[in-house]
This record gives structure tokens, C-alpha cells and sequence, in this order.
């Protein structure tokens, strides 16, 4: 994925890297690759194609990693209305600096809001668990803390608050289950 992103193999020289669309996404690729990819083929080579724990299937396995690579993206944006006076100074095009703050702004929401529906039909259709369906907290969570810190405009520590809190909320998530305590197997 490396070679991909800082090859110069796109018309006129240019790195995949240089494409604020092809950043943001190779990042939640990256992401999904290594939090969610890595696992699912070490479960599925270990113990079978198929050997899900009960109530999870192909298809829950697509909705949630469609949930997180929407969510994902969402913090790209985030992080990129953090450093749009220094990506604007630099002549780096990001969301922002290309489309203005508000429309960023607009992505952003429509990531996060997009995120929460994707779990949500999964759920409704009955190919996401509860156990699942409720991480769709955590994007909602994220909207009002980074909603928050839009009204003074967005800093390092905002984004460093917003990452760990969403690391915070899927570590309690994953002791939950492990931990057995109610809903976690439904």
C-alpha cells in the first residue's frame, strides 16, 4: 500500500499521496487493514472461511467494516479542518483547503451520519448484532465532543481528546464482550 501511496505513478509524475481524497481514504484503508483485516483473515485461516462466533456472517462483517471506514474517514476531515491555515499556507489541498471549511464541515457530518446508518440498516435488516449495532454510539459521541470544539475552532489537543475518547469507547466496547456482561451476545 506504501509503494502505491508514495509511488509517482499518476499523469505528470504526481503521488497517489498529493490526492486529498486517495490520502484520506488510503489512511482508513490502512486502518482497516490493520485493526480489522489482519484479524479477519488470521479467524478465517485459523479456524475456516465461515467460523464466525454465533450471529455473525459475510454480511455483518461487510456492514461494520463499511461503519469504519465511513468513521474513519470522518476523523480525516476532522484532522484536516485542524491544519487548514498551515495546509493552505504549504499549498497541500485537503478537503478544506479545496472546498472551504463549511463544506468539510458538511463531509464530516455526512461521514459520522453515514456511519451510524450503515449499522443502523445492518441491524433493521437482522445482519447486525446488538452487539454491534450499539458501537454506532461512538460517532455520535464524536459529533457533539468535535461539534464542540468547532466553536473555538479545532486544535491538536481536540483532535488528541477525540481519538483516544474513540479509542476509549471501542476498548470498553471490546471488555464488554469479552467480559460477558449483558447484551454482549446478542
Amino acid at each position: 500500500m506504501g509503494v502505491f501511496y508514495n509511488w509517482p505513478f499518476l499523469p505528470g509524475g504526481r503521488r497517489l499521496k498529493e490526492q486529498y481524497l486517495w490520502t484520506n481514504t488510503a489512511s482508513a484503508v490502512g486502518f482497516l487493514l490493520t485493526v480489522f483485516g489482519y484479524p479477519l483473515v488470521t479467524l478465517t485461516w485459523e479456524k475456516g472461511f465461515h467460523s464466525f462466533p454465533p450471529g455473525i456472517t459475510w454480511a455483518t462483517v461487510v456492514f461494520s467494516a463499511l461503519f469504519f471506514l465511513l468513521f474513519v474517514l470522518s476523523y480525516e476531515v476532522i484532522y484536516d479542518l485542524r491544519d487548514v491555515h498551515g495546509d493552505t499556507l504549504a499549498g497541500i489541498r485537503t478537503y478544506p483547503v479545496v472546498h472551504g471549511e463549511r463544506t468539510a464541515i458538511r463531509i464530516v457530518d455526512g461521514f459520522i451520519f453515514s456511519s451510524v446508518l450503515v449499522l443502523a440498516a445492518g441491524y433493521v435488516s437482522g445482519f447486525v448484532p446488538w452487539r454491534i449495532y450499539i458501537m454506532a454510539g461512538a460517532p455520535v459521541i464524536q459529533y457533539v465532543v468535535y461539534k464542540r470544539a468547532l466553536t473555538r475552532g479545532i486544535s491538536e489537543k481536540d483532535c488528541t481528546f477525540i481519538t483516544w475518547m474513540g479509542v476509549a469507547l471501542f476498548l470498553v466496547f471490546h471488555l464488554w464482550v469479552v467480559a460477558d456482561l449483558p447484551g454482549a451476545r446478542f
